[in-house]
């Protein structure tokens, strides 16, 4: 209410203008009626106290209202203290003169004043402009959408014009102005003022208000801020349109890079399990040689073996495809973590085979809320990473074991390791942490990723960190508490 109270005093000083007006003469001429007549104080000059009189006026009121003071001033100043006083004649030709000087000083005083306060409401509106168009500019300097920048422009405009309503129009691609975004009433048959989006030799649209009542065409200024209004609507749109166009080709790039990614895995990941496949039966279809049970068992062993290697790569794309989608869900039920643990290195003896598995699972170990499979996947895509990226021979640990409300599972190796970082990106898709030199490691990115997704879903979390003495630790947390629910699955 206080902050409306300045707004309502301006009101009643337009409206009732030429009122206030007489009143300040009034006021004035009975108080200095009084203080020389009856308190009998002798008043040197009276023309100056009307003069400040009418400067009162223009400062406040206006100019007609002004003119309307400086006349009563001079009337009032003559029929109340020229002699003879109360009559409107005069009788010494220095008092006409006087009289005249005051008069002209009453206008020219006015004038001044006039002026003056037209400067600085003229100061105050360009003020007011430049912190609105500043705080404009904060609002839209990060935004990059332009629906959410239009709506800006347009309550802009509409506040800073004083506008009854005002709308953004935009070129649609079939070549029609389109509205953006309104704001405020947009009357029929209303008289517009617009301003066209141009960025050089294009034009986006334009920007229209409806112009007040009391005139059919905006004013110099409306027209030049309506046209600042319009240029940095423009710059914004065309700033839009770029980020668009450079998200559209950084999402073209990437899938190009995955194009190219998924053919790298196709043309050596997949092509390798499916030579071997290949080889090993044309071997056993040969009727050229009579193999022994032994040589057989060993191709039946290699097609087997990079059977289940090409079901696995197959099976992670797969996986990653349904974690991006959102529609791979887990199926959780009651297992020991050992017994997951157990499963996995069985199913990878042969891979496996030569090197020294340095386990460790506590005994205390309680029933897990996990999805059998997910889990088992997430320790087969773990267990492969150690394998592939350690030399031959070395020890894997495994450790598994509860910590505070969680049980924690340790996988490492006495590979190269990965450099701090890269850690956290070797969970993103098709992201492959540096190899040492001269080597290369065929794989395609995908395994932790989906070890992340499923970890997630879990509600638990993973993370990669080095080992003393050189290597990689994946170390994966998952909760004990039995409140847990299935949710989706997702990277």
């Amino acid at each position: 209410m206080t902050s409306d109270a300045p707004r309502t005093v301006q009101r009643l000083l337009i409206r009732y203008a030429y009122v206030w007006s007489v009143a300040i003469v009034v006021v004035v001429t009975a108080a200095l009626w009084v203080i020389q007549h009856v308190l009998r104080f002798s008043l040197l000059s009276i023309s100056p106290i009307y003069l400040v009189a009418v400067l009162l006026c223009a400062a406040t009121l206006g100019r007609w209202p002004a003119m309307l003071c400086a006349g009563l001033s001079f009337v009032a100043f003559k029929f109340f203290f020229v002699d003879p006083i109360y009559s409107f004649t005069v009788d010494d030709a220095e008092d006409v003169s006087r009289l005249l000087v005051f008069l002209t000083t009453a206008f020219l005083a006015g004038g001044i004043a006039l002026r003056v306060r037209a400067q600085a409401t003229e100061a105050q509106q360009r003020a007011d402009e430049a912190a609105a168009l500043y705080a404009l500019s904060q609002a839209i300097s990060a935004e990059l959408d332009f629906n959410t920048i239009a709506p800006l422009f347009v309550a802009t405009a509409q506040r800073l014009l004083v506008s009854p309503g005002c709308r953004m129009l935009l070129v649609s691609d079939d070549g029609e102005l389109k509205v953006c975004a309104e704001s405020g009433a947009w009357p029929a048959n209303a008289p517009i003022a617009s301003a066209p989006l141009r960025s050089g030799n294009q034009t986006f649209g334009s920007i229209q208000i409806v112009s007040r009542p009391a005139q059919d065409t905006p004013v110099a200024s409306q027209q030049r801020l309506l046209d600042t209004l319009a240029n940095q609507a423009a710059l914004a749109l065309e700033r839009s349109r770029l980020s668009q166009a450079a998200a559209r080709a950084e999402a073209l790039a990437a899938s190009d890079r995955l194009k190219s990614t998924l053919l790298s895995a196709i043309s050596h990941d997949f092509r390798t399990p499916l030579a071997s496949i290949i080889g090993a039966a044309e071997e056993l279809l040969s009727e050229d040689v009579r193999w022994s049970p032994t040589a057989i068992r060993d191709f039946a062993q290699v097609i087997d073996s990079q059977a289940h290697q090409l079901h696995h790569l197959v099976a992670n794309l797969l996986d990653l495809t349904r974690i991006e989608a959102g529609v791979m869900h887990s199926q959780r039920g009651w297992y020991n973590m050992a017994e997951i643990i157990y499963s996995v290195l069985d199913r990878l003896a042969s891979e496996l085979a030569g090197r020294p598995i340095e386990l460790v699972v506590a005994d205390d170990l309680p029933l897990l809320p996990v999805d059998y499979v997910q889990i088992e996947q997430v320790l087969w895509n773990i267990l492969q990473n150690a394998r592939a990226y350690s030399p031959p021979g070395t020890p894997i640990t495994i450790t598994a074991g509860l910590e505070a409300r969680e049980l924690r599972i340790q996988i490492g190796d006495r590979g190269p390791g990965v450099a701090p970082e890269e850690r956290a990106r070797v969970f993103e898709k098709f992201y492959r942490a540096s190899q040492p030199a001269g080597t290369r490691i065929p794989g395609t990115g995908i395994g932790l990723a989906i070890c992340k997704g499923l970890i997630d879903a879990h509600g638990g979390r993973i993370t990669l960190l080095g080992r003393e003495g050189g290597g990689a630790l994946v170390e994966i947390y998952l909760p004990i508490e039995a409140s847990q629910r299935a949710v989706p699955v997702g990277v």
